[in-house]
């Protein structure tokens, strides 16, 4: 599998870059290691956790 990402030469210029790197597919895939969270992480993604976590914390004011 080849991935092609569009770069505008100005893109280019611009970080002095004169050659691409090749992107790896294999870093897709999803690894067996189990990785360490932080703890602040976010276990329950839905709409309607970020809604109640919403609703849990005080606005705040200027």
């Amino acid at each position: 599998m080849k991935v092609f990402l569009p770069v505008t030469d100005s893109l280019l210029d611009k970080y002095g870059t004169e050659q691409l790197v090749p992107f790896n597919p294999e870093f897709l895939v999803q690894s067996d290691v189990v990785a360490r969270k932080p703890r602040n992480w976010i276990d329950d993604d839905d709409y309607v956790s970020a809604c109640e976590r919403l609703k849990a914390t005080q606005a705040l004011s200027a």
